[in-house]
Parts: structure tokens; sequence; C-alpha cells
């Protein structure tokens, strides 16, 4: 499950990309835009999605703690006092957010955000 204005946030940036790709088209005379300037401004993971970003904004969502604060470093227990039904609540939301399966065994193998990073760009 996730957070309502987590969805809004997405929504928006979905419709904001839509609006600019049709800006570039027109300024390209309607031909197709040069790749190099889509792929020099967008990371390109797991389908141009921002894997840690979006991480680090459930995170700080799910535990109320600064976006600031969920660094790829940061253990979800020791530093972001996770417990263990945030930490299911987290596996969940990322599964969602990225359409993959996590299993509950590999939600209590995560230690850091990174760990939980690295097992999404995986699947």
């Amino acid at each position: 499950m996730i957070p309502n204005n987590f969805k809004k946030k997405r929504q928006w940036a979905f419709w904001l990309a839509a609006i600019f790709l049709v800006a570039g088209l027109s300024a390209c005379g309607g031909g197709q835009p040069e790749e190099v300037a889509l792929s020099e401004q967008v990371p390109v993971r797991r389908g141009s999605t921002d894997v840690l970003g979006e991480v680090q904004e459930i995170t700080a969502e799910i535990l109320g703690v600064p976006e600031a604060d969920v660094v790829e470093t940061a253990d979800f227990r020791e530093d972001l006092d996770a417990d263990d039904d945030e930490m299911t609540r987290l596996g969940e939301a990322f599964a969602e957010a990225f359409g993959v399966e996590i299993s509950e065994q590999e939600v209590s193998e995560w230690t850091t955000v990174q760990s939980a990073v690295d097992l999404i760009e995986s699947k």
C-alpha cells in the first residue's frame, strides 16, 4: 500500500513528463527528438525510474523521517528506527511501486537502504 500523496506525486510527474515530451516534439517540428537529450536528463534504471530516489521517498513517508536521513548506508532498524510492521509495509510499498514480488524473507534480510535498492534492481 502506497500513501495517497505519493501516488499523486507520481501522477503529476507522469503528466509533466508527457507535457514536456509533447512540447519537445513540437519544437522539433513534429519529428523524432534526439535520444541523447532525454538520456542525459533522466537516469535510466528499471524503465527510467530512479530506484534509490523512490525508495528514499517511500521510506521517509512510511517511517515518518526526513528524506535527507534516508541515505544509502542508513540501517532501517538502527538508524531509521523501523520495526517489523514498518518493514513489512515498506516491502509491500516497494513491491507495488516497482511492480516486483518481494518476499517476507527478502524483507527480513534488508539491513541498509542500499540493500533494498539492490534487491529491487536485481528483479
